[in-house]
């Protein structure tokens, strides 16, 4: 029948969407991901256009109980000038994926790149207490580095965090990186409960 039909398509179409959503986040691929805010945008019957994206991506962020009102999206990458997520945003994102009752969020959160082991994590965090217990998303632009996700303390306790650095130096953002690697792997080594 045709609504056996439209709901056998629902699936492929969800089923690709979290195939590519996945890719994003361990390859953080930007082409790919201004390609998954289109798929966004259309799946939420909105243009699949740089607008549309951003406006289906901060609707779906702000149904899970986020503020959104400080966030602007110029695109879907972060590649064109003008975006702004603070990162208290980001942090309470990964806390709301968190929850049971997102579980397409959970699944998205256990799909990031791994310290010292795969994705944009492979040769980061490459020793412990880092190693194997963060779990993140890179951001890398000049002049901005990011790294944000979850960390297993020492002490077992999951903690949320965002670190968004801007306006580095010239010359790279290895130092930036450096700083805070150092940074996540003081926290996966914090004796805090």
């Amino acid at each position: 029948t045709a609504a056996a039909d439209a709901v056998e398509l629902g699936r492929i179409e969800s089923a690709t969407v979290a195939e590519v959503a996945s890719y994003v986040l361990v390859t953080s691929d930007n082409a790919v991901s201004e390609a998954l805010g289109r798929l966004v945008a259309v799946a939420s019957g909105l243009p699949g256009s740089f607008d549309g994206a951003t406006r289906a991506i901060t609707a779906a962020v702000g149904t899970l109980g986020v503020d959104v009102g400080a966030v602007t999206l110029a695109d879907a990458s972060g590649l064109a000038d003008g975006s702004t997520v603070p990162a208290t945003t980001v942090v309470e994102l990964i806390l709301a994926l968190t929850q049971p009752a997102h579980s397409d969020g959970l699944r998205a959160l256990t799909g990031l790149a791994v310290a010292g082991t795969s994705g944009t994590l492979f040769d980061r965090l490459t020793s412990p207490p880092a190693l194997g217990v963060v779990r993140a998303k890179t951001g890398s632009l000049r002049g901005v580095t990011t790294l944000a996700g979850t960390v297993l303390t020492r002490e077992g306790r999951l903690l949320a965090f965002a670190v968004l650095a801007d306006q580095t130096p010239e010359g790279g953002q290895w130092g930036p990186r450096a700083a805070i690697d150092v940074f996540v792997q003081n926290l996966a080594a914090c004796g805090c409960r």
